[in-house]
């Protein structure tokens, strides 16, 4: 029941016709199923879904689900300590209520069995055992254990961070592509009021006109400044997530590892081909199905590149620097400071993987070609990430597709109800590229299916629409849901306790018998900050990110630079004090 009312509120926000009238109809059917509440009284919350304060209408926990998924779906900063503190206090009271008809049935079971069992290994009679089981049951406390209590909310937060984000991609991508109902929905939503009708009628006929701000407020960093060298900004270590993080290398395993085997590949996915478990994966493992899940939608849509199966091409039919320069375009609108990071460091990795360079030297390449190509993706990378929010000042440096795509996705996560304004002329330079692709061999074309060179192309370019129009709002969602959880780039790890040696190993801290002390990690990891140095990533990269996610550093920065003064060095340190997530 929470999750409609939560879902609603982000379709009506977004004004986003096929869920709002969908899930109009779902969340009654919901309401009547499950007989959480009359059909009188769900039509009055779904009337009010963007004022939750509105009195007798919502319940405590309701009203905190509420606050939680209209500022996901508009500013996610603006989740305030004051907020999230409502919502584990309210949380905590309502799993209390109902922990004796839903969690605790099942924790007398296991008292039960394992009192038999004792029972039994005691050499005690069958009845005996039977008794002492039923006495164990009874005996389980009625109230739920704090550390139950305490990881439950925490799911819970993550559960609804996610569902957000499933609903706001849903929601661009609904808008964007112009999908419609399948049909009238009038009868659907006869148990609907006529002031309701008129509410959602007035919604989907206002689509993006009047919609206000529905990302974070804007930061216009000094650009020039920084590509001049005069401001320099390490990136801020900032601490304080709001669930704890912790790897599945070091937590104890709770289903006989299969939650953890769906994050190993998650880890093993966004790490590129090395195990990178990190702050994202560890929030998936409070929802262990749902987190298994997530790992192989986010591969295909986002990382996956020229895959087929039986000869036809199933994803990856937008190159993945396209998509990474998206995604910083995406980022700096609303804001992720953890998304504006780590795909900093998979933009770098793609440029260099395109040319050859870094890790990426193919083989047979000479030491002075190696070397060429790893400056070539660097460069390459830099230019195009420094100007990446403002394109359209630069367009010597992008490509037409580039500039295309930029255009469409300003409008798809600002006015998603316009995007389709946009489309004719990102379709025109996504086939203009695919046809010098195809003319060059670097392009595959799909001709399955008995059809002519002409049907193929349009197919191919129907399918990329298709993708661009899941994977933006997608990652829209992701990092509104990295900014709510306030996700922290990852520390360093090692497989041992122990220092750096002077040659790059470890030097063991040995335990009071000589041994070695194994940590648990499964391999010796740097530092995300670390890592992006080792990869190349410029400091200016580095300090536009810090900026972006830090509005109140870059308002100083600002009055400093007018005030004449440079250059202007500031450490991450220094950066945390005001810095966001």
């Amino acid at each position: 029941m929470t999750k409609e009312l939560v879902t609603n509120a982000i379709a009506q926000r977004r004004r986003v016709w096929y869920t709002m009238t969908h899930h109009a109809f779902l969340g009654m059917q919901t309401a009547v199923h499950y007989r959480t509440t009359t059909p009188e009284k769900m039509a009055q919350k779904m009337l009010y879904l963007d004022v939750p304060s509105t009195p007798d209408v919502f319940e405590r926990h309701e009203r905190a689900a509420l606050i939680l998924a209209n500022k996901f779906a508009t500013d996610p900063p603006s989740y305030s300590d004051e907020d999230f503190a409502e919502f584990r206090a309210t949380f905590g009271e309502y799993n209390q209520n109902v922990y004796t008809s839903i969690e605790r049935p099942f924790a007398q079971l296991r008292a039960a069995r394992e009192a038999r069992a004792q029972a039994l290994v005691d050499n005690k009679s069958a009845n005996e055992a039977d008794s002492l089981a039923r006495k164990a049951a009874e005996g389980v406390a009625t109230t739920m254990p704090k550390d139950l209590l305490a990881r439950k909310v925490d799911s819970q937060f993550v559960e609804l961070c996610f569902h957000s984000m499933q609903f706001v991609a849903l929601a661009g991508m609904f808008s964007a592509l112009n999908i419609p109902d399948e049909g009238p929905m009038d009868d659907a939503l006869q148990a609907y009021p006529p002031e309701f009708i008129q509410k959602l009628n007035g919604l989907l006929a206002a689509g993006s006109n009047g919609i206000g701000e529905i990302v974070p407020p804007a930061v216009t960093p000094p650009t020039q400044a920084i590509a001049a060298g005069q401001v320099k900004v390490e990136p801020a270590p900032l601490k304080g997530a709001r669930i704890p993080l912790t790897s599945y290398e070091v937590d104890a395993d709770r289903d006989f590892g299969i939650t953890q085997g769906g994050q190993s590949l998650a880890s093993w996915g966004w790490g590129r081909g090395a195990h990178a478990p990190g702050s994202l994966v560890f929030a998936l493992q409070y929802l262990p199905d749902a987190g298994r899940e997530e790992a192989f939608y986010s591969l295909a849509l986002m990382f996956n590149e020229d895959q087929t199966r039986n000869g036809t091409l199933v994803a990856g039919f937008v190159d993945r620097v396209l998509k990474e320069l998206l995604i910083q375009k995406i980022y700096r609108l609303n804001r992720s400071r953890y998304g504006l990071e780590h795909h900093t460091l998979f933009a770098y990795t793609e440029f260099l993987r395109r040319y050859g360079g870094g890790n990426f030297r193919r083989a047979g390449m000479s030491d002075t070609d190696a070397q060429r190509a790893t400056e070539r993706s660097l460069t390459e990378c830099t230019e195009k990430l420094l100007y990446v929010h403002e394109a359209n000042k630069h367009p010597e440096k992008y490509s037409p597709v580039e500039l295309a795509a930029f255009t469409w996705v300003d409008a798809v996560i600002l006015r998603p109800h316009e995007a389709y304004r946009r489309e004719p002329a990102l379709r025109e330079a996504l086939q203009n590229q695919n046809e010098a692709e195809i003319a060059a061999g670097t392009r595959w074309l799909d001709m399955t299916g008995n059809v002519t060179r002409e049907e193929a192309v349009k197919r191919l370019l129907d399918h990329q629409i298709a993708e661009l129009g899941m994977f933006v709002p997608h990652i829209d969602g992701v990092g509104r849901a990295m900014s709510m959880m306030r996700l922290e780039a990852e520390d360093p790890v090692q497989i041992v306790r122990g220092r750096t040696g002077p040659s790059g190993g470890i030097v063991p801290e040995l335990d009071k018998d000589g041994q070695v002390q194994p940590t648990g990690y499964f391999n010796n990891r740097a530092g995300f900050h670390t890592l992006m140095r080792w990869t190349g990533v410029d400091e200016k990269v580095m300090t536009i990110n810090e900026l972006f996610a830090n509005p109140k550093l870059n308002d100083d920065v600002m009055r400093r630079l007018q005030a004449g003064q440079t250059p202007i060095s500031i450490s991450g340190e220094q950066a945390a004090k005001t810095g966001e997530f």
